[in-house]
């Protein structure tokens, strides 16, 4: 099995909510290049939302988010992140309507993870992890496994260790 498949299948083995916030953790304190800009705690993520977001960590969220997508789902565009992240926009009166994300953030985060190294283009010009992206990735989600397999020893019958 090659590091790609067994990455996909531990990643998606664990809690989506707990390897995000586990691998914003890592990325906040070892990767200086995503530092989110000045203009991060005031900008909406989606125009269906009506504010902010509230979390002064949401720059490490997303990241680690984009990072999840592209360990499950391979290769992605810039377009595919903003239909992911977009949302429904109350119109008033009329009925709600799709909206996609705010695409400059995430471009900005996709570029900082570049500069970090973590994600790479391909030949079409996608986004996708790098070989040090999924290094990161499978030693997150095999720490949450074995914290898992830890408390709960017959886990380990599931994830094969």
């Amino acid at each position: 099995m090659s590091e790609v498949s067994s990455t996909r299948l531990r990643v998606r083995a664990v809690s989506h909510s707990q390897f995000i916030s586990a691998l914003a953790a890592k990325l906040r304190s070892s990767y200086p290049q995503l530092t989110p800009p000045s203009w991060a705690k005031f900008v909406k993520t989606c125009p269906a939302r009506l504010g902010p977001p509230t979390d002064p960590d949401w720059w490490y969220t997303r990241s680690a988010s984009i990072m999840r997508k592209l360990a499950l789902k391979g290769s992605m565009g810039l377009r595919d992140f903003e239909v992911n992240y977009g949302g429904k926009a109350s119109t008033g009166r009329k009925p709600e309507k799709f909206v996609p994300a705010a695409g400059g953030h995430v471009r900005r985060i996709l570029k900082s993870l570049e500069l970090a190294g973590l994600v790479e283009r391909d030949a079409k010009k996608m986004r996708v992890l790098s070989m040090q992206g999924y290094v990161l990735t499978r030693k997150v989600a095999d720490e949450l496994l074995s914290s898992a397999v830890s408390k709960e020893p017959l886990l380990s019958l599931y994830v094969g260790e």
